[in-house]
C-alpha cells in the first residue's frame, strides 16, 4: 500500500513539474544525431523556436522535410509531441519521424543515434527513454530502439521502411526537464505506471 502511494506521488510530481521543451530556460538547440552510412552520425540542429519543429501534415517530400538521410528518399520530420508522438507545439517530448520506401534487402531507415538538448554554458541533456515508436517493413530492427538512448553515438536505431506504415517514428523523453535533476536511463519510468 505504501509503495503505491509513493509511486502515485512521484507520478504527480513528474506531471506537475513538466514543461514544454521549447520553453526550457536556456535551451539553445535541439539536436538529432542521424546515421545514414559512413562512420559517424551527422548532427541535425534546430533552434527551440524553429518552425521546422512543428509537424509536417501530409506526405513528406524533399521540399518540406526537415532533413534527409538518403537524399530525396529517406525524409525526416522532427517535432514536439506528446508521449505517443501526437504533434503538440507545447509538448514535453521530441518525436523523430521518417519515410523510407525501400524494404528488404535495403537496410532500414530512421537511424537515430541520439537526441540532445543543448543549453547555454555548454550543458547538454540527452534523451533517456523512448516513450513510443513505430517500425515497418522486413528491415526493421525493433530490438535496436534502445540504441537511440544508450548514449553511444556508434549505435543507432533502425526502424525499417514505410509502405505498410505511413511513417516510422521514435518519441523521446528528457528526464532532467521533468525532475530538474540529472537522470540515469530508466529513472523516469516511475512516471509511466
Amino acid at each position: 500500500m505504501q509503495y503505491k502511494l509513493v509511486a502515485a506521488l512521484l507520478c504527480a510530481l513528474c506531471t506537475l513539474s513538466a514543461m514544454p521543451i521549447r520553453q526550457a530556460p536556456g535551451l539553445e538547440q535541439v539536436v538529432v544525431w542521424e546515421r545514414t552510412a559512413g562512420t559517424a552520425p551527422r548532427p541535425q540542429a534546430f533552434s527551440p523556436q524553429d518552425a521546422r519543429l512543428g509537424f509536417v501534415f501530409g506526405p513528406l517530400t524533399p521540399d518540406n522535410c526537415d532533413f534527409s538521410g538518403v537524399p530525396d528518399i529517406e525524409l525526416y520530420d522532427v517535432y514536439y509531441s506528446d508521449e505517443l508522438g501526437v504533434p503538440d507545439i507545447d509538448g514535453e517530448f521530441v518525436s523523430v519521424s521518417c519515410t523510407y520506401p525501400r524494404d528488404w534487402p535495403a537496410s532500414g531507415a530512421c537511424n537515430v543515434a541520439r537526441v540532445d538538448l543543448r543549453f547555454g554554458g555548454g550543458r547538454t541533456v540527452s534523451a533517456v527513454e523512448v516513450m513510443s515508436f513505430v517500425t515497418g517493413g522486413r528491415n526493421a530492427r525493433a530490438s535496436w530502439v534502445a540504441h537511440s538512448v544508450d548514449g553511444n553515438l556508434n549505435t543507432h536505431s533502425t526502424m525499417g521502411s514505410t509502405g505498410e506504415v505511413e511513417r516510422l517514428r521514435l518519441t523521446f523523453r528528457f528526464f532532467e526537464l521533468v525532475t530538474g535533476r540529472p537522470g540515469r536511463q530508466g529513472d523516469n519510468r516511475l512516471c509511466r505506471m
